[in-house]
């Protein structure tokens, strides 16, 4: 097992691992270095949703076209990686950004001149 995970991770994380003696399993046996592999991904996943919920509140419907479709997609994904284990959007937060993203598409003149008719 150590030799696979071992085998299977690169970059960032693989230096982290093995190059800081504290780090480095003292065996190579049983589950040490996925337990440690794990230990890591928390934070990770904390950098993505505070990401994630940045993203949220600056999108821009513009560079979407203002396609409601694409918008919904975009913002459930967002919505989705802004989720953690202590973070969690309930659905009166995701609507809540919903119609705040809604609110940022300006209304054409046109649409008002269609409407006052």
């Amino acid at each position: 097992m150590y030799k696979c995970i071992s085998g299977s991770i690169s970059d960032d994380i693989k230096t982290t691992v093995f190059s800081q003696v504290e780090n480095v399993p003292t065996h190579e046996d049983g589950i040490s270095l996925f337990k440690l592999l794990t230990t890591f991904t928390s934070i990770a996943t904390v950098q993505v949703s505070i990401m994630s919920l940045q993203n949220i509140l600056d999108f821009d419907p513009s560079e979407h076209k203002f396609k409601i479709l694409d918008i919904n997609t975009q913002l459930t994904n967002l919505f989705v990686l802004a989720t953690t284990g202590s973070t969690i959007l309930d659905p009166n937060e995701r609507i809540f950004h919903t119609l705040a993203v809604y609110g940022k598409i300006l209304q054409p003149e046109s649409w008002g001149k269609i409407q006052n008719r």
